[in-house]
């Protein structure tokens, strides 16, 4: 069902902001939130935002880790997956990250702009261009600006200001500071930060117990500290090509023989995955509920290191991308 909204000239914010999605109705039911108790900018809460340093990266360790809108995940900046940047030492103090740093990711897809983390790490670490790094006063605790941003209403507020392009959506610093948040009592902020800190506590004590049983599955399969050989070229004959119904030379590489011959010298046997798992090809359409809640996974959501899903957006069907599916 169509939605509209009827908003007088009078009445258009900013001057600047003519497009009509940013007054869509879900955006417009803000305002009367933010009758209830006393909102202020985030921006009046903030000792530091800043953009983050635009650097050619590598995968060699060469220079600081740094961070990027992928290390976001589930309201915390992980480093499951790091880049480096070669910059100076005088560079690196200014673009440092400190405990309790909020990063904002400001460009990319829709779905991806306002994805926000809060950095509990020790040690030297940078971030990069399109984050935006928030430090907070005294009167606001980090912890209860990252879960504000990361809640419905924070989500929402950010959606609202991003201007869109072709594939690509942004927020600029200043828009970011222009958010309204609640102005909360010390007790709630600190009964918050509490529960944010013992999240973080119990997520590394998950990840030291999944690195114990990853090595100790290794262990028993023979697998620790294996490497295939790397050979300059290798050669198939074309029967086992279109056997395999796979023409890219990626998929033929001599690695994944030597793997699966290792696996099949285990003394206690080994089964495929389609013996022991299967999968559904059965999908619905989201958008012929659009009234029904479903949690909509990002590929992005979805953590390599431990295979789990880090985060889920709950939205109705109506909302839901073009592309979901309901498995």
């Amino acid at each position: 069902m169509a939605v509209h909204s009827i908003i007088r000239m009078s009445e258009l914010e900013r001057a600047r902001r003519m497009d009509a999605k940013y007054y869509h109705p879900r955006f417009l039911r803000l305002g009367e939130v933010h009758k209830r108790g006393q909102w202020l900018p985030i921006g009046k809460h903030l000792l530091m935002c800043q953009y983050g340093i635009s650097i050619k990266m590598n995968t060699e360790g060469d220079g600081y880790p740094i961070f990027r809108m992928g290390d976001l995940k589930a309201g915390f900046a992980f480093i499951d997956d790091m880049k480096f940047a070669p910059i100076s030492s005088l560079v690196f103090q200014k673009y440092r990250l400190a405990p309790g740093d909020v990063l904002f990711n400001r460009v990319n897809s829709e779905e991806f702009v306002g994805r926000t983390g809060i950095f509990k790490l020790d040690g030297e670490y940078v971030f990069a261009s399109y984050l935006v790094r928030m430090r907070t006063n005294a009167g606001l605790s980090p912890d209860v600006l990252n879960l504000f941003l990361n809640c419905r209403y924070g989500i929402l507020s950010v959606r609202r200001l991003s201007r869109r392009a072709v594939n690509q959506a942004n927020v600029n610093a200043q828009e970011l500071q222009s958010v309204l948040i609640p102005t909360f009592s010390s007790r709630f902020q600190t009964a918050l930060t509490e529960m944010s800190e013992a999240s973080w506590g119990l997520y590394y004590q998950s990840r030291q117990r999944y690195g114990e049983a990853e090595h100790l599955l290794l262990s028993e399969a023979g697998l620790v500290g294996w490497k295939p050989d790397h050979p300059a070229g290798y050669v198939r004959r074309s029967y086992e090509i279109v056997r395999a119904e796979r023409f890219d030379a990626e998929h033929h590489q001599l690695r994944y023989d030597e793997l699966r011959s290792h696996i099949r010298s285990y003394p206690h046997g080994f089964s495929g995955l389609n013996e022991i798992a299967c999968s559904s090809d059965e999908t619905v359409n989201p958008r012929d509920h659009p009234e029904e809640e479903i949690d909509y996974v990002e590929i992005a959501s979805v953590n390599p290191v431990i295979g789990t899903i880090d985060e889920a957006s709950r939205m109705k069907g109506r909302e839901a991308p073009s592309r979901a599916r309901i498995g």
